[in-house]
């Protein structure tokens, strides 16, 4: 199914969708269930990483649930990520792995 509606805003400017400039080429989708749902990428190709020196860029965002409320736009990392979640790790500075 493409995603396809008419909804109008009084809302004149633009507004981030998600904040840094690390985030694009967002991808939205409707699911069989009627969900809409948004992945991104994140990375940009002209931005060096410290990662780029263990050979490795870039990612995929978590998928999120996309929902309009009082007229605007809202996301929320989908609940079933919740499933993934382990052991929970304190961390009390850079680098510290002691926990």
């Amino acid at each position: 199914m493409l995603i396809s509606f008419s909804y109008l805003t009084s809302q004149n400017s633009l507004a981030l969708l998600d904040q840094g400039f690390d985030i694009y080429a967002s991808q939205a989708f409707n699911a069989p269930d009627g969900q809409a749902y948004l992945i991104s990428w994140l990375g940009l190709p002209e931005i060096e990483y410290p990662t780029d020196t263990e050979n490795w860029a870039h990612c995929l965002s978590v998928v999120k649930r996309l929902t309009i409320k009082n007229h605007k736009l809202y996301q929320q990392p989908v609940a079933d990520l919740q499933k993934l979640r382990q052991q929970e790790h304190q961390l009390t500075g850079q680098n510290d792995w002691s926990s």
